[in-house]
């Protein structure tokens, strides 16, 4: 059976007698990328564009209509050295050997020069990441093992 370029997935499998499909519902999840040493954020499995927030975030957002279905964090070990480096805010972001993704983003931002350039408060900057947490808070995504990211954050 010849294949047009139009063909469904469903039948290209049927050529290969593959009739049982997984039926699980999409579940948000959150994945780290030690090649890419980023943390990945999906919460919708609906086709994505990627825009560029700074040097660290970007958001992924629907195809059609624009809304966030996921996010990627990227230099993971970088934040994580940066925000232990303040024994004070580390002391909050780590419970039981879980990072508490929320608290680990919201120190980063207070730490960050970029957010307070030029002794001012980027709120676009700060109103991207705030999307971030809530989403996080909200799909009940907060919380990554130190040892699922691969390394230690804490001398």
């Amino acid at each position: 059976m010849p294949l047009s370029p139009n063909c469904e997935l469903t039948d290209f499998l049927k050529i290969f007698d593959i009739t049982d499909f997984p039926t699980t519902p999409f579940s948000p999840f959150v994945f780290y990328n030690k090649d890419g040493n980023s943390l990945e954020f999906y919460i919708s499995p609906n086709d994505f564009y990627s825009e560029r927030v700074d040097d660290y975030l970007t958001m992924l957002l629907d195809m059609d209509s624009n809304n966030i279905v996921g996010f990627i964090i990227k230099n993971i070990k970088q934040i994580c050295e940066k925000v232990s480096a303040s024994k004070s805010a580390w002391e909050f972001v780590v419970t039981d050997g879980n990072i508490k993704l929320h608290t680990l983003i919201t120190a980063f931002l207070v730490l960050n020069e970029k957010t307070h350039e030029n002794n001012t408060i980027d709120n676009i900057l700060v109103r991207e990441y705030k999307k971030i947490v809530n989403i996080i808070e909200e799909q009940k995504i907060d919380k990554v093992s130190l040892r699922d990211l691969d390394f230690a954050c804490v001398s």
